[in-house]
């Protein structure tokens, strides 16, 4: 029976984002364009399409640049709806095989701080969206109040975590090194890594694929180790994540398609930290967001190389953007960090069998 509410989950998600796809491509998604500063079009000279050169004009039809609709919303509906959907269905169907357990009280906690996430997220695209110009239209309020907004949204998860009974300071590791404790550091340490996780999936907010295709990737292994875990709840919202990757990655690849936006970034980035911190295992919080992670990490890394050698580290600032460059296709961008996040979700998957055979 749980199998078959994991694919309505998963089902709900892929339809209900591709059907508010549909209707923000033909409503929304020109509506947007025709405002002012929001598209350029350019002509591309080509062989097929020459140049005229007797009256200088062009044969070719022109190539549009527009900037990508931001619309995260579309990722945010579909997960919560089949999560709602899904956990309905394991409490009506399976009410009598799950014990009593915090894990739905986690699971409410962890909704609430990913809707605080999207919704400072949807107040920067809403701010972007009202035609902010000049120097900083990239960014709609200041690097400090994103990074405080965020520390305000994990120091409330990680309090409502410590009030539900999740006290334990203590993290497993492998390779025979078993659990240690770190005490009072733990706190800062695992907001830190929070923050970085977060920070990284912002850096793929206009990707191609790249951060759905991460995220969605990684939560299908996630879930299978949940299941071990006995965790059905968050095993659907993992499921439901999966499905809203598939149903977005359609839109989100193409080259003039929607992107992440920040609203939908917040989101994602939210949902691998929750993920995460449902396992009781901080290192498989390092896997699930490794993706994140290492975009964050280079990003930081390049801006300190930047300002001690005054000159930019491999071309640009961003991870992403360099495998762009090598690859010449978003989609092979997309497949390698898919890749990557689903050997980091066997790896996490493993962590769950380890603390599995420490219990017993």
């Amino acid at each position: 029976m749980l199998g078959w509410i994991l694919l309505l989950t998963i089902f709900i998600a892929v339809v209900l984002t591709n059907l508010g796809g549909v209707f923000l491509s033909r409503d929304l998604y020109d509506s947007y364009h025709m405002l002012p500063g929001k598209a350029s079009v350019k002509p591309v000279h080509s062989a097929r399409f020459p140049r005229n050169e007797a009256d200088g004009t062009d044969e070719q039809p022109e190539v549009s640049t527009k900037r990508r609709f931001p619309a995260g919303s579309l990722l945010f509906a579909g997960v919560a709806a089949g999560t709602l959907t899904g956990v309905a269905a394991v409490r009506f169907f399976m009410a009598a095989e799950l014990p009593a357990s915090l894990q739905a009280q986690k699971l409410a906690v962890g909704g609430v701080f990913c809707l605080l996430l999207f919704l400072f997220g949807f107040a920067e695209n809403a701010k972007l969206l009202g035609g902010t110009q000049g120097k900083r239209q990239y960014f709609a309020f200041a690097p400090r109040t994103v990074l405080f907004a965020e520390l305000i949204a994990v120091t409330f998860y990680l309090t409502a975590l410590y009030y539900l009974g999740d006290r334990s300071t203590a993290v497993l590791f492998p390779f025979g090194i078993g659990y240690v404790d770190f005490g009072w550091l733990y706190y800062p340490l695992t907001a830190g890594c929070m923050l970085l996780i977060l920070g990284g999936a912002r850096l793929l907010a206009d990707s191609h694929g790249a951060a759905a295709g991460a995220a969605g990737a990684g939560s299908f292994t996630l879930a299978s180790g949940l299941l071990f875990m006995g965790d059905s709840d968050h095993a659907v919202l993992a499921m439901a994540v999966t499905g809203g990757c598939l149903g977005f990655l359609f839109w989100n690849v193409l080259p003039d398609g929607f992107s992440l936006g920040r609203d939908g970034a917040n989101f994602l980035g939210a949902i691998v930290c929750v993920l995460g911190m449902a396992t009781g295992l901080e290192v498989v919080l390092f896997l699930a967001g490794g993706v994140f992670l290492a975009e964050k990490l280079w990003e930081l890394g390049a801006v300190g190389y930047y300002k001690i050698r005054k000159r930019p580290a491999l071309k640009g600032r961003s991870l992403h953007a360099l495998l762009q460059r090598k690859c010449k296709k978003n989609s092979t961008v997309c497949l390698i960090y898919a890749g990557t996040e689903i050997l980091l979700g066997v790896a996490a998957f493993y962590m769950m069998v380890l603390r599995f055979q420490y219990l017993e």
